[in-house]
């Protein structure tokens, strides 16, 4: 029975199928390269406050160049960046970084336990080692600026929103779920968050980078990848910034493996950067209703799975308002009674469409949430419905 689904019930279930779960999932699973000599990694230009960098890798006969890119010139190319993104391709193909130079003590201690809390989650990495690397004490000269991470979603704005003030920058990857060709859907992006940043006088720091096919072709994006990338340019960001906010995409009681993770984010700091995994007190539909006060921020939401597929119109929305994520973000807008004059989606919400979605383990509980929310608030019976038949 609906009256039976609980919260406590869904975690439970999640947490009995992890990590065989992941374990089962080819999508996950990791098939080591064939790689006796240590991994090689560099980065140029070095010195401070650079617009560009370039990380290159190899591993065995395979090598790999990528950039990260900035709008304005607060990159430093430090040993430090090196390590996360070198780690996971060196535990997935079983063999040491050969990397030299000085490193920041507190992140090479960390290391092993990293390597302790992801290596469970994928059948295949395995311990690793940073050979000839000498670990120093950095201390940081002059105070530095504050970053949130920020896609435009829910979980970032909301992340921004509790710290606005004294976050001095929003910090906005090109290149994570949007490809880097799409330069007409990049310029959309932009504008919106822009326009979210504006009433708050916070700057935004736009950052494109090809990071991510260097770690797909070791680890899943979503597992492992997207997570060391973020770390990568936080420390490459340093010592311009000093603390850099990741919002949790999920509530604690619900945390799972992700490549953010409560547990794991704080281990990639450094004594000149502190990588903070926030706001993971709060359920997303209390995210929502947050944001709902401010127009700003929900007329620019940026949620859809499909941002960029051809079925948009030019300078229409850029939520699709079909998918998934777009589905459960207008019930809880709804859920907050600010769905009405969002113009942020595409397509209204029809609770037919609600209907055919699929309540996976990983987005149940947010399922759970906006049936109680509209349930609370007693707005649309249909939608509620076809919550319950999804459940």
């Amino acid at each position: 029975e609906v009256a039976d689904v609980s919260r406590d019930s869904v975690v439970a279930a999640m947490r009995r199928m992890l990590p065989d779960g992941v374990a089962r999932d080819p999508a996950v699973t990791y098939h080591p390269a064939m790689a006796t000599e240590p991994l090689q990694v560099s980065a140029d230009p070095g010195g401070e406050m650079v617009g560009e960098v370039r990380l290159h890798l190899r591993v065995g006969d395979r090598d790999f160049a990528c950039f990260v890119r900035a709008s304005e010139p607060v990159l430093t190319a430090r040993t430090d960046a090196l390590v996360p993104f070198a780690l996971y391709p060196a535990m997935a193909s079983g063999v040491d970084v050969g990397l030299e130079g000085d490193v920041s003590e507190r992140l090479l201690a960390a290391i092993p336990a990293i390597g302790a809390l992801v290596a469970p989650w994928t059948p295949g990495l395995r311990p690793t080692r940073f050979v000839n690397l000498r670990p120093v004490a950095r201390r940081r000269r002059a105070p530095g600026r504050v970053g949130a991470f920020f896609s435009g979603g829910v979980d970032a704005a909301y992340s921004f929103l509790e710290h606005r003030d004294e976050v001095t920058d929003l910090i906005f990857i090109h290149g994570f779920d949007i490809p880097l060709e799409d330069v007409d859907m990049l310029q959309r992006m932009r504008d919106g968050i822009e326009a979210m940043a504006a009433p708050f006088g916070v700057n935004v720091i736009h950052v494109e980078t090809s990071m991510r096919a260097v770690q797909e072709a070791f680890v899943d994006w979503g597992l492992h990848g997207h997570g060391a990338t973020l770390a990568t340019i936080g420390h490459l960001l340093a010592p311009a910034f000093e603390r850099l906010y990741i919002a949790s995409s999920v509530h604690l009681d619900d945390k799972m493996p992700w490549g953010t993770h409560s547990d794991l984010d704080p281990l990639w700091s450094s004594e000149l950067i502190a990588f903070v995994h926030d706001a993971t007190d709060a359920r997303r539909i209390d995210k929502v209703r947050a944001l709902a006060e401010f127009d700003a921020l929900t007329q620019n939401l940026r949620v859809c799975h499909w941002m960029g597929r051809s079925s948009f119109q030019p300078g229409g929305p850029a939520n699709c308002g079909h998918c998934e994520k777009c589905v459960r973000t207008m019930i809880s807008l709804e859920a907050a009674g600010k769905l009405a004059g969002c113009h942020a989606f595409a397509q209204p919400l029809d609770s037919r469409r609600v209907r055919e979605l699929k309540a996976v383990f990983k987005i149940r509980p947010f399922f759970v949430e906006n049936l109680e929310a509209l349930r609370e608030s007693g707005a649309r019976p249909d939608v509620q419905r076809a919550l319950e038949a999804c459940l």
